[in-house]
């Protein structure tokens, strides 16, 4: 990751997918419920005949556990964006106390790219020229 996106990246976007997805969550959840409860439970207790009996209970069985996996799936997934936005921002503030202690030191971090960086030093321009120098 690019250092400038890690200090400067903006991470709301990260959260509002938190959002999204623990609200699909839920949704999620009530149709897994509504599918185990009312579909799923009426067709155990439904009194099946003909060909198709077997094959409609079968069917109607794996719909409703396809819910219950695509729940999961969803938990899963709101899991990691939630600890990928929560590890970007703790990066984000381990990284920028160091990066401006050298400020102070009249230092400057620059981003090279690829994962690299450059420590430059500030020269003052009116120490740098020697006629400056004896104004002062």
């Amino acid at each position: 990751m690019a250092l400038d996106a890690l200090r400067y990246g903006d991470s709301s976007k990260l959260g509002e997918a938190v959002t999204d997805w623990e609200q699909m969550t839920k949704k999620l959840a009530d149709l897994q419920k509504d599918a185990a409860s009312n579909l799923k439970a009426k067709a155990d207790k439904a009194k099946w005949a003909g060909v198709n009996a077997t094959v409609t209970r079968e069917f109607i069985a794996k719909t409703a556990a396809e819910f219950a996996d695509t729940h999961n799936q969803a938990e899963s997934i709101t899991k990691i964006l939630s600890d990928t936005r929560g590890e970007v921002i703790g990066y984000r503030s381990q990284l920028n106390d160091p990066i401006t202690r050298p400020a102070q030191r009249s230092l400057t971090v620059i981003d090279t790219g690829e994962g690299s960086l450059t420590v430059t030093g500030n020269t003052r321009p009116d120490c740098s020229h020697p006629f400056l120098m004896h104004i002062w």
